[in-house]
């Protein structure tokens, strides 16, 4: 499981947008087009506004999501106290440490669903590096809780 965070404005719009379809329902727009789209096409181009409307709106929210980084969409995963969670843990702190981390145990215990994590922090760390702030977060929270354990 992964939390996606998005920004409130997108998915207020969506939320009106919805909110518009199911009006349209309720007063019996939506049936009056359908039923005789000919006759009434002023509530006909209102529907298809509607659902252009929600269209965009969902198309913006898919947008957002592609932009949050990996290290905030995965962080359950990676904080995990399971071994995927603690090799992802040793990767985001070797990423940050600029210490090397044995690749091949660590890429060998992974499924499916751990190596698309790791792909994806690595391609996002390559773009970004250290100019993540959700990346020096969750790798300084790593670093702290390593040093608590050590000491």
């Amino acid at each position: 499981m992964c939390f996606t965070v998005l920004p409130q404005r997108p998915v207020q719009q969506l939320v009106v947008a919805a909110q518009a379809i199911q009006q349209l329902i309720d007063d019996g727009t939506m049936t009056a087009a359908f039923v005789d789209a000919f006759s009434t096409p002023n509530q006909t181009n209102t529907v298809i506004a509607a659902f252009d409307r929600l269209q965009e709106c969902t198309k913006a929210l898919a947008g957002e999501h592609k932009q949050v980084s990996p290290f905030l969409r995965y962080r359950r995963e990676i904080m995990d106290s399971t071994p995927a969670g603690a090799y992802l843990q040793r990767f985001v702190l070797s990423l940050y440490s600029g210490h090397p981390v044995p690749l091949r145990p660590m890429i060998e215990r992974f499924g499916d669903h751990e190596m698309r994590i790791f792909l994806e922090c690595i391609a996002h760390f390559l773009n970004h590096g250290d100019r993540d702030s959700q990346f020096m977060t969750i790798a300084m929270e790593i670093a702290e809780a390593t040093a608590e354990v050590a000491a």
